[in-house]
């Protein structure tokens, strides 16, 4: 797999992004799975992945099947795949509509913390959202992103090595339904909502993905630089880490 070198000048100061319309979910955690590992290799600089998934629930570290009323074979039936994951966090949904961002970054290198990292993730979610009409915050009353009561974005990063990998979903259109048939990241009655649901139209997925890899770049002291996305999937396998969930 070859990604484009950086920049002449800009050292390893670069954010590589890069965004396609439709991955499955295996794949995209393979993905990242390569790529944390050639980061942690010092291979390639930092990197951000933007994609949407069919539709997927999947459980983080904190997470069990507790959280999920209808059970595994019941989302089976409705065409919603399962994954049990690293990061943290426990239940959530991703589906057309959502965006997906999965920043590899080396914390080391930026010389930031987990929590820093994280609240940094939900103000460049805030600012991008603000950019389109929407007042949000960050971290109120849980961590992620809020529309009021409504949560709009979701946060959950596992960081190995001192690289990230998972991160952040952003809800722009699409059906919210799903989000109810789960105990929405261990929040009772946690309701989500939407760009498109709060009467916005929302801007393209590419367009949105450009504005998280240029707010990210620069709360982190990065050049956002948007790769090939063809280089990127090379030679994609499926992940050693992470899992389906047994349906049986």
């Amino acid at each position: 797999m070859t990604l484009p070198a950086a920049p002449r000048g800009w050292g390893a100061a670069v954010l590589l992004w890069a965004y396609w319309p439709r991955l499955d979910y295996a794949s995209g955690l393979a993905l990242q799975h390569r790529l944390h590992a050639a980061r942690g290799r010092a291979e390639i600089p930092d990197v951000l992945l933007v994609t949407e998934h069919p539709a997927t629930v999947t459980l983080g570290r904190r997470g069990s099947l507790t959280d999920l009323p209808l059970g595994p074979s019941e989302l089976a039936a409705r065409g919603i795949a399962l994954y049990q994951v690293g990061r943290g966090g426990r239940a959530t949904f991703h589906g057309p509509g959502q965006l997906v961002a999965y920043p590899i970054v080396d914390l080391r290198a930026l010389q930031i913390g987990p929590r820093r990292f994280v609240e940094t993730l939900e103000r460049a979610a805030v600012r991008v959202l603000r950019a389109s009409g929407i007042e949000a915050e960050g971290g109120i009353p849980m961590p992620g992103v809020w529309v009021g009561n409504r949560k709009i974005a979701a946060i959950g990063v596992e960081i190995l090595g001192g690289i990230t990998r998972h991160g952040l979903s952003l809800n722009l259109a699409g059906e919210l339904g799903p989000f109810d048939f789960m105990v929405q990241c261990g929040i009772a009655n946690a309701h989500a909502t939407s760009v498109d649901a709060l009467g916005i139209s929302p801007p393209r997925p590419m367009e949105v993905g450009a504005a998280l890899a240029n707010e990210l770049g620069t709360a982190l002291g990065l050049h956002p630089r948007e790769a090939d996305v063809t280089s990127l999937l090379q030679d994609t396998r499926q992940p050693r880490r992470g899992r389906a969930v047994s349906l049986g």
